[in-house]
Order: C-alpha cells, then sequence, then structure tokens
C-alpha cells in the first residue's frame, strides 16, 4: 500500500487513546522517530470502532495512511503501549478497574455506539490534523 513511510500505533488505555509515529516496516530504508503525535478526528474515530468490533479495553491499533485516507492493518488486544506517558500506572489502573467491576468493555461496549469525544484524547496529545510527518 503507497504510504509516507510512517505508520501510526494508536493505543487505547483507560478511555484514553494515544497515537505514536514509526517508521514503516514497507519503508525500512527511512528513519523516523518513534514518538507521541497529533491523533486527528478520523483516526480516533476508527480505532475507537475497532475496539468495540473486538469487544477489547486495552488494545493497540497499527494504521497506514494511504492516499485515500486511514487503513487499520493490525489490532492487537495486549500491546506494548510504548510511548504512553505512565502506562505502566495507566493500564493497571485500567486492569485493577475491570477486576473489580466485573465489567467486560466499560470504556467502549460492545452494541453501543461511542458519541463523538467520549473517548478522550489527552490534552499533551492535541488532536490536531495534518501534523503526523
Amino acid at each position: 500500500m503507497p504510504n509516507s513511510g510512517v505508520d501510526l500505533k494508536v493505543y487505547s488505555v483507560g478511555g484514553e487513546l494515544f497515537a505514536t509515529q514509526r517508521c514503516s516496516p514497507l519503508h525500512p530504508e527511512r528513519t523516523v522517530p518513534e514518538r507521541l503525535v497529533p491523533l486527528t478526528a478520523e483516526v480516533a474515530a476508527i480505532v475507537a470502532q475497532a475496539g468495540r468490533v473486538y469487544g477489547l479495553d486495552l488494545y493497540g491499533v497499527d494504521v497506514l495512511l494511504g492516499p485515500e485516507g486511514p487503513v487499520v492493518v493490525d489490532v492487537n488486544d495486549f500491546p506494548s503501549f510504548r510511548q504512553v506517558p505512565n502506562a505502566a500506572a495507566r493500564v493497571a489502573r485500567t486492569v485493577l478497574h475491570l477486576a473489580r467491576s466485573g465489567v467486560i468493555a466499560p470504556f467502549a461496549p460492545p452494541g453501543v455506539l461511542l458519541r463523538p469525544g467520549s473517548l478522550r484524547i489527552p490534552a499533551q496529545v492535541p488532536a490536531v490534523a495534518d501534523e503526523v510527518e
């Protein structure tokens, strides 16, 4: 799939979404530092939908930014959460919440459509379109 050589890895933890960029395995000649990047509303909606489809609370989604828009290429049910600020604490808090409540998928229940803005994009990762290198 043609793309810029940059992939997005979007993590969902505790009802928050975090996007990181990394070098695409399709373009190993390109060097791209892995870092947090802004998350567009379009990609956030796609990632939230993937979580709903699979009934996941903690997950990662690999997204290619192709010429016709974002494309999901992989969904991970328990990824590394690399580059997510305070990842261990965030994951632990979510796991404890799930264990205590006995509720599966409290942040995106299957069959329930999320309203725009119901998943929170943290302030340190502003939702601004077209800023991914």
